[in-house]
């Protein structure tokens, strides 16, 4: 009966260090995983800094283009005002011209050509205009895919977040066990 009890108490002792043994094991895997992903979470963090940057730098983009758009904006309007001012002013002259034939000819072609010449100047006008808007939503599309970028980015670092505090309280939940585990075999 005696020996029995030996045996007994032997494979009791043998199965308690294989079990310490096995919890020491997975106690360093969560370690080792907890510091993996620590590891992808600072990646993260640093890709978050990276599009930061360049969402800054996409908006200083859009704000130059903002303002090179708004000169554009200024320098039609400067050319429409001289335009009326001067189709204001062949008006008069032409109201003018028509007690004189003569006068009214020749100021007839004057006026036709300054309208042609307008005519070209406001098309080009039209098209700078035309291509500043198409820049402008283009910067537009970008900023808003960068910005859809960031949101994600965000979004993962916060699920990431949140997985590292899970992490943490199974692995301070783990250590609780074995402490209390080794204080009951005290």
């Amino acid at each position: 009966l005696g020996f029995e009890a030996l045996v007994h108490a032997e494979r009791r002792s043998m199965s308690a260090t294989a079990s310490k043994a096995h919890q020491d094991a997975q106690l360093v895997q969560l370690a080792e995983c907890g510091g993996l992903f620590r590891q992808a979470l600072e990646e993260r963090r640093a890709k978050l800094v990276q599009t930061q940057l360049e969402v800054s730098r996409a908006q200083r983009c859009t704000d130059n283009l903002r303002r090179e758009l708004d000169e554009v904006r200024s320098s039609r309007e400067a050319h429409n005002k001289e335009f009326r001012q001067m189709v204001d002013a062949a008006r008069r002259d032409a109201s003018a011209a028509l007690t004189d034939r003569d006068v009214l000819k020749s100021e007839l072609r004057r006026v036709h050509r300054g309208q042609e010449k307008r005519e070209v100047d406001a098309m080009l006008l039209r098209r700078a205009v035309e291509t500043s808007k198409k820049q402008a939503g283009d910067a537009c599309i970008q900023l808003e895919k960068m910005r859809c970028d960031l949101e994600e980015a965000v979004r993962r670092e916060a699920q990431c977040k949140l997985q590292l505090e899970s992490l943490d309280t199974v692995v301070a939940s783990f250590k609780q066990q074995q402490w209390q585990q080794q204080q009951q075999q005290q």
